[in-house]
This record gives C-alpha cells, structure tokens and sequence, in this order.
C-alpha cells in the first residue's frame, strides 16, 4: 500500500491541530504571523496529502483553508510592511527637523493645595481685573478659566 498522502495528510493536520491549540490557549493568537503561516502549510499539506490519496471533499476543505489563512497572511505581511514605511518616514522627517523649530515647552504652573492661598487663582476685585468682578472681594476665577477669557 502507499501511505504517501496519508503521511502528508498527518503532518498537514498536525499543522493545523498546533495553530488550534496555540490559539485557543493564547498562546500563539490568530492573527498572528507565525499562526497564519503554520494554517497556510497545515492546510496546504492536508489538501496535498487528500487528493494523493483521492478524498476530493478534503482537497476543496483544505484547499480553501489553506487559500483564506494565505489571503489573510498577505494582509498581515502588507500591514507591517505599510508600518514600517511609516515608522521609516516618521524617522525621516524627525532626523531633518533643527532642534530649534520645535516647540517650547509650555509649563503652567500647578494650582496650590491651600484653599487660602490666591497662588493659581485670579482675583477679579485686585489689581487689573478690578473692573471685570462686581467689585472688591468678588471671587476668584480658576487659571484655567481665566486663560480662555
């Protein structure tokens, strides 16, 4: 007897058995390079093994299986190749950039924790804010508040 595409069958399934198990221990997830490329050769194997050995309803199931995990590996491949062109232009455009066009710092100053304390709050009813309150003791306004007025 020829055992050829049995042989062939076992070791496809044993292909797709491990992708199954990775993935439903979470070990080896399904969208991942490694689980795409062991369905792909699982199902490609088990469909090879099927038709050697005449089962043509495993030839169409593994076959398909091993097309969808290769459709989905090419996306996966076209996706990190988008990223890394987009991680290598991002590095581009910062390696160009002068230390002087970039931004300052802007530092606000932290509020104090004393409710006494006028540090961070404004006054309305002192100083330039006088004519803004309804007069001497009117309040205070947050900083916050007061740097969007």
């Amino acid at each position: 007897m020829d055992y050829a595409g049995t042989i062939v069958s076992c070791i496809g399934v044993v292909f797709l058995l491990v992708a199954l198990a990775g993935s439903q221990t979470g070990l080896l997830p399904g969208d991942t390079l490694a689980s795409l490329v062991i369905n792909a050769v699982g199902g490609a194997l088990a469909s090879i093994g099927a038709g050697l050995d005449g089962v043509w309803a495993f030839v169409v199931l593994n076959g398909i299986w091993a097309i969808l995990s290769s459709f989905n590996l090419s996306r996966v491949l076209a996706k990190s190749s988008r990223r890394s062109d987009m991680q290598k232009g991002q590095q581009e455009v910062e390696s160009q950039r002068d230390s002087k066009e970039r931004a300052p710092n802007l530092v606000i100053p932290a509020v104090s924790a004393d409710p006494m304390h006028w540090g961070g709050y404004l006054n309305p009813g002192v100083g330039p804010w006088a004519g803004a309150g309804a007069g001497a003791g009117a309040g205070t306004v947050p900083f916050f508040v007061a740097m969007r007025v």
